[in-house]
């Protein structure tokens, strides 16, 4: 009777070792096209929705930035010029005016 223990595990552990490196196996393929699907919808939804927003938010805030930098060259520009002739007519007055 005691040798009847070892026997048996003797007989079963080849079929005990293939159902489990079978199951091990298929689990890895299963575990395997899940990842495939779950980075080709990832990638899918990026293009579709991620990127074309991002670029639209980066469209918009340039806008917003040129927008601001031309008004403030206007403003600038403007500015100096009526320094200038702020500046000019000032001197111009004094040398026409004898009493400045």
């Amino acid at each position: 009777m005691a040798a009847v223990g070892p026997a048996v595990v003797r007989a079963i552990s080849p079929s005990i070792e293939k159902t489990i490196s079978s199951a091990i196996v298929e689990s890895f393929q299963c575990l395997l096209f899940v990842f495939f699907f779950l980075q080709e919808a990832l990638k899918s939804s990026f293009e579709t929705s991620v990127v074309p927003a991002f670029e639209m938010s980066c469209k918009a805030m340039f806008e917003q930035v040129d927008s601001t930098f031309q008004k403030g060259m206007v403003v600038e520009h403007t500015s100096a010029v009526q320094q200038h002739l702020e500046s000019g007519h000032t001197s111009f007055a004094m040398k026409i005016d004898p009493l400045h």
